[in-house]
C-alpha cells in the first residue's frame, strides 16, 4: 500500500491487478489503494482477466470510477476496447447492464461525454462507427457481430448527432448483412430505458428486412411485436411508427392477415397533451421576452 513502491514497481501493480481477483478471496487490487496509479492498472486488468475474475466488488469500484471526473473517460475507453470481445466479462452486455444502474441524466452526463471525448481523439469510437471496417465485421464470429451491433446501439443514446446517425447508418449496413440478429435485437429493446435507442433499433431493423426480403424473419418478428404487445407499451411516435412498419410490411407480404394487423394497431398508446396552463404560459412569454432583450443588450451595436 506503500505510494513509493507502488509508482516504482508498476509492473508488479499491474500483474497484482489481474491476478487478485482470481484468488479465492476475489480481492480487487482497488481495496488496497486507490491511487490514479492503481487505478489504471485496474484498467488495464479488464481487458485481460479470465471471465471468472468478476465479484461484486469489482462492479462497485468501477461504479466509482465512474464518478470520477478525471480518470472516467479511461473507463469507458478500456470497456469499449473489448466490448466487442465475446468471451470477455467486460463486454457491451456488462457495459450496458452497468449504465443502466445509473439514472439517464446521470448516465448522459457521463457516457456520452466520454464517448464524445474517445470519438474526437479518433479512439476506438471512431472505429466502430466507421464503415470502413466493414470486411472486419465480416470475418467476425456471429457473437462478435451481435456484440457490435449492441455497442452500435448504445451510441444511439450519445448527443453528438454525428455518432448517433453513423451508428444508425453502420447499423442497418451490418444487420442487413447478417440478417439472422435482427431476431435477437428485437427481443432486446426491453433492456433500454432510452427511446433515442429503441428509436434506433426498430428504425434500422425495419430498414435490413426491408433491404433483405428475408420473409421468415419478418413473420417472427412480426409475431414477437404482436404477442408482446409492444406497441401498447411505447407511446413515443417514431417507435411507433417503426413498429408499425415492420407489421404493414408483414401485411402487405401477406405474411399476416388484415385483422391481425389492426388488431395490433389499435392498441397503440396515445399519448394525452395536457392544455397549457394560462398562467405559467404568460411566465414562458414574459421570459422569452426577457432572453430577446439580453441579447439585443449583448449584441446592439455602439454609437
Amino acid at each position: 500500500t506503500n505510494d513509493e513502491f507502488i509508482s516504482n514497481n508498476h509492473g508488479v501493480v499491474e500483474v497484482l491487478a489481474v491476478l487478485l481477483p482470481e484468488t479465492k478471496a476475489s480481492n480487487e487490487i482497488l481495496d488496497f489503494n486507490n491511487s490514479e496509479t492503481v487505478i489504471r492498472a485496474f484498467l488495464n486488468s479488464l481487458s485481460i482477466r479470465s471471465k471468472y475474475a468478476r465479484s461484486r466488488k469489482t462492479q462497485k469500484n468501477i461504479l466509482e470510477i465512474l464518478k470520477n471526473d478525471n480518470i472516467c473517460h479511461e473507463l469507458i475507453s478500456s470497456l469499449l476496447e473489448i466490448a466487442i470481445t465475446p468471451n470477455n466479462p467486460f463486454n457491451i452486455i456488462f457495459i450496458t447492464n452497468l449504465l443502466s444502474k445509473i439514472k439517464l441524466p446521470n448516465r448522459d452526463a457521463v457516457f456520452s461525454k466520454c464517448v464524445i471525448m474517445n470519438y474526437q481523439n479518433e479512439g476506438v469510437v471512431k472505429v466502430l462507427v466507421d464503415s470502413d471496417y466493414f470486411e472486419t465485421f465480416n470475418n467476425l464470429s456471429i457473437e462478435a457481430k451481435e456484440l457490435w451491433i449492441l455497442t452500435l446501439a448504445l451510441f444511439c443514446s450519445v448527443s453528438d448527432r454525428r455518432i448517433r446517425d453513423k451508428s444508425s447508418k453502420i447499423m442497418t449496413l451490418f444487420l442487413s448483412k447478417e440478417i439472422s440478429l435482427t431476431e435477437n435485437l428485437i427481443t432486446q429493446i426491453k433492456n433500454y430505458d432510452d427511446e433515442y435507442i429503441i428509436e434506433r433499433i426498430t428504425s434500422a431493423i425495419y430498414s435490413s428486412i426491408l433491404i433483405t426480403s428475408q420473409d421468415t424473419i419478418l413473420l417472427n418478428i412480426s409475431n414477437y411485436i404482436i404477442n408482446n404487445n409492444l406497441l401498447s407499451i411505447y407511446s413515443n411516435i417514431l417507435i411507433q411508427d417503426n413498429l408499425k412498419l415492420i407489421l404493414g410490411l408483414a401485411k402487405l407480404k401477406g405474411l399476416i392477415s388484415n385483422e391481425t394487423y389492426l388488431e395490433a394497431v389499435k392498441n397503440i398508446v396515445k399519448t394525452k397533451f395536457k392544455k397549457p396552463n394560462k398562467i405559467k404560459y404568460r411566465i414562458i412569454l414574459h421570459n422569452k421576452k426577457q432572453i430577446i432583450i439580453a441579447i439585443y443588450n449583448i449584441f446592439k451595436p455602439e454609437y
